[in-house]
Order: C-alpha cells, then sequence, then structure tokens
C-alpha cells in the first residue's frame, strides 16, 4: 500500500519536530505543527461547547498562543498534550467571560458554565482531551486509509467499532459474513500500522516520552 502521508516521514528527526517548533524562527517546523494539530484543536474547541460561528477564530487564537508560549514549554514538567490543555481552558475559559459581556444575552449559559465548573478543571480537560485523542488518531486513520481501500472495507471496519457482531455487519451491509471477516480484519492490520505512524507523527517524538 502506498503511504499516503509519506512526505510527513520526514517529520520523525533526531531533532524532534516540538523542540524545533519552540524555535519561533523555524518557520517550516511551524507549519507542520500546525498541520497536525490544527484539525484536533479544531475538534476540542466544538466538544468544550464553543459556538461554532466562533470556533476558526478561536482556533487561529489557541494557534497563536501555542506560537508565543511554545518555547516556554518545558517537557519535564509533564507531556505536551497536558500543557495544550492548559493553554485551551484559559482561551475558552476567557471566551465565555467574553459571551457575558455580550450584552448580557449569554449571561445565564455563563453562569451555568461557573456553577458547573467541574466541566472545565484541568484534570477533567486532561481527560477529555486524552480520550477525544485516541478516537481522533482512529478516524484520521481511516481517513487516510480510505483512498486505499474499495468497496464497503472501511464500513464494516467502522460498524465493528460501533460494536456490531458479524452477523449484524453482514446483514447491515448485505455481504457474505465470510467477506466481513476478510474485510475486518485487513482494515485492522493496515489501521494500527496508520495509527503507530501518526503517533509519531502527532506527538511529534516528544522527548522522553
Amino acid at each position: 500500500m502506498t503511504n499516503p502521508h509519506a512526505d510527513h516521514d520526514n517529520f520523525v528527526t533526531r531533532k524532534s519536530l516540538l523542540m524545533r517548533a519552540c524555535d519561533q524562527q523555524d518557520y517550516n517546523a511551524w507549519e507542520d505543527f500546525i498541520s497536525l494539530y490544527k484539525k484536533f484543536i479544531f475538534h476540542i474547541l466544538n466538544k468544550m461547547l464553543v459556538n461554532k460561528s466562533d470556533i476558526e477564530d478561536l482556533s487561529q487564537q489557541t494557534l497563536i498562543q501555542l506560537w508565543k508560549k511554545l518555547p516556554q514549554y518545558d517537557h519535564s514538567q509533564g507531556k505536551f498534550r497536558s500543557w495544550l490543555s492548559m493553554v485551551v481552558r484559559s482561551l475558552v475559559l476567557n471566551y465565555w467571560r467574553s459571551q457575558k459581556s455580550d450584552t448580557n444575552k449569554n449571561v445565564k449559559f455563563f453562569n451555568d458554565v461557573e456553577a458547573n465548573s467541574s466541566a472545565v478543571k484541568s484534570s477533567d480537560l486532561d481527560q477529555m482531551i486524552e480520550s477525544e485523542w485516541k478516537l481522533y488518531l482512529v478516524n484520521t486513520a481511516l481517513e487516510n486509509l480510505s483512498q486505499n481501500f474499495t468497496g464497503q472495507a472501511i464500513d464494516v471496519f467502522k460498524l465493528s467499532l460501533e460494536g456490531l457482531s458479524n452477523n449484524q455487519i453482514s446483514e447491515r451491509l448485505d455481504i457474505k459474513i465470510d467477506s466481513v471477516k476478510v474485510l475486518k480484519s485487513r482494515v485492522r492490520g493496515k489501521c494500527i500500522t496508520e495509527i503507530e505512524r501518526l503517533t509519531q507523527l502527532f506527538d511529534v517524538a516528544e522527548p522522553n516520552d
């Protein structure tokens, strides 16, 4: 199978992409970093109830903050995604506060958020990001692999992830159960390989990981 993202393989170098992105003069590293993380940041903001009309702007603000703060990131203090969650949390809380001051039309929403602040505590956000991260990797892997599989192979595997049995998938897609088993096994193997590759890329070879 042809690797649909072979050009990214050169990201994984002895000097990690994360370390290179900390250098604000290394614009190529920063562009690579954005290509890896922007979509995930967008997804997390959506999960944190940011208005869809504001997500693009807030994701840009997040990336700007990351660019400014990355030189201060110390990997010995924790994983990068934990640090990322703190940046996102700060921006989203400021966003909610701005909603409160917007002609008072969102006061109730903001007060509800404050009353249920556990939803944005660092530990909860870390857990949410880690959970969504795993799902995001699987979905990204399947999206990347979709061009390499014909027919219903990807659909078979997605339904298996939803917990459907081979018999249920066979009935749902109107294909033989033996075909379900073969297609599921074939996609699973490729998906595992792709997730491993993406993990190297998205985790940007974080030191001491």
